[in-house]
């Protein structure tokens, strides 16, 4: 007997003013989000997802669930091919593709940063 079960990100704010409730909820709805792509989708279909965002819980019994296991392996391994096969990026204007590389280099230096942060942290502890 098996019973597996997915819901929606549940938790609280840990706030009472307004202002941070808001903030609060506004980022638990990104996660919420993130999650439903990352993990969700290709095991779930589309209504689903909405439906469980609405609040529903969704339960699958052993059959139902090894049937869906085997089409989301089969989903996230179209999904790394995909990912190992370069895009086309002919269908991309030569601006569209300089914007991109620009916003790359923008992460680049902003992880540099964060990792030159972190290590002078490290060292000032060490000292």
């Amino acid at each position: 007997m098996v019973e597996f079960g997915l819901h929606s990100t549940q938790g609280g704010t840990g706030f009472s003013e307004l202002s941070k409730v808001k903030c609060r909820t506004a980022a638990m709805e990104r996660l919420n989000d993130l999650i439903d792509t990352k993990y969700y989708t290709g095991l779930l279909d589309e209504d689903e997802i909405v439906r469980m965002k609405d609040g529903l819980e969704i339960t699958f019994f052993k059959d139902e669930l090894i049937e869906r296991l085997q089409r989301y392996a089969q989903y996230r391994a179209d999904k790394l091919a995909q990912q190992n096969n370069p895009e086309d990026l002919s269908q991309f204007s030569v601006e569209e593709l300089e914007e991109e590389i620009q916003l790359c280099k923008e992460d680049i230096k902003a992880y540099q940063h964060e990792v030159k942060l972190r290590n002078s942290s490290k060292t000032a502890k060490g000292a």
